[in-house]
């Protein structure tokens, strides 16, 4: 009698052991919540198009670039590029950071990106953002209360949108006779579904005598007429000069998006009192590429002749 309750104990003892190594393999271990790196999975996809043609369908990684990112201290963490698929480390409350440049050939369109991304939050960064010596845009999206799908990632669509970039073309008008008030009617040209940014414009003269010409208004597209004021001089001209800025959000952008070629008047309204000897009158006019990197400069010069 004995022996078979040791039996029965030992089968009972047996299957408990068994039981508890099952339970601990079915179990998984706790880890400690400082060593746990929680994120949010996110497919994020960039489709670009050009602002003023809305059949255009700009490719990333061609004609411009976009970069997910999220901020780190004072630097950045890169997430990806183009269509990605992403984690989002919940400690960055579901917000990413799309880094966005143009191509050589397109100016990035900042209002029309914002208004056809209700995910875009209003600050707007710009500069050498992660150190590569290029400029970038950095555009803050909300990703919090987007819907899972009941299978696979979040997918978010980002629609960038830019300029096609041409330099204009300037006219040459004829050279002047006479004295009083003249008008020097320069235009710039422009291709259909085309854009330039302007930063600087600079009337000038090859003389210093200030009392035998003034000028009087400069017509600057996108601004209006333009009083200048008194002019710069040097010891071999006098310059009159209107500064838009030289960064993007300062910039008067000239955008045609006709079907067609248009002009864009750059009108010099002058008072010239020039009856003895030549002088030269130049127009120059300072575009920014697309990166804001660097300028391009279209001028044009007129000679008033002695009458």
């Amino acid at each position: 009698m004995n022996a078979k309750r040791l039996l029965v104990a030992g089968i009972i003892a047996a299957v408990l052991v068994l039981t508890f190594i099952i339970l601990d393999a079915l179990i998984p271990t706790l880890i400690p919540s400082s060593s746990v790196s929680s994120s949010t999975p996110f497919d994020l996809k960039a489709r670009g198009f050009d602002s003023q043609n809305m059949y255009s369908s700009l490719k990333e990684g061609e004609n411009y670039t976009c970069l997910w990112t999220v901020q780190r201290g004072n630097g950045w963490l890169i997430l990806g590029k183009g269509d990605s698929s992403v984690e989002v480390p919940e400690e960055d409350e579901g917000y990413v950071y799309a880094f966005v440049k143009g191509s050589p050939d397109y100016y990035v369109d900042v209002e029309a990106t914002k208004a056809n991304n209700p995910k875009v939050f209003d600050t707007i960064l710009y500069g050498d953002l992660i150190g590569d010596r290029a400029n970038q845009y950095a555009f803050r999206l909300n990703l919090k209360g987007l819907t899972k799908p009941a299978s696979g990632n979040t997918t978010f669509y980002f629609y960038p949108y830019f300029y096609s970039y041409q330099k204009p073309r300037i006219n040459s008008p004829g050279d002047i006779n006479g004295t009083g008030t003249e008008y020097i009617e320069w235009k710039l040209s422009l291709d259909e579904k085309k854009a330039f940014a302007i930063t600087k414009v600079e009337f000038q003269v090859d003389t210093i005598d200030a009392s035998k010409i003034k000028l009087v208004q400069l017509n600057v597209p996108g601004v209006g007429y333009l009083n200048l004021g008194a002019p710069i001089n040097s010891s071999t001209a006098l310059t009159w000069t209107y500064s838009a800025g030289e960064d993007p959000f300062q910039a008067v952008y000239i955008k045609n998006g006709d079907n067609v070629s248009r002009d864009y008047s750059f009108t010099v309204m002058i008072e010239s009192q020039l009856s003895l000897y030549t002088v030269h009158a130049t127009l120059t006019v300072y575009i920014a590429n697309p990166s804001f990197s660097g300028e391009e400069t279209v001028a044009d010069s007129v000679t008033f002749l002695p009458s």
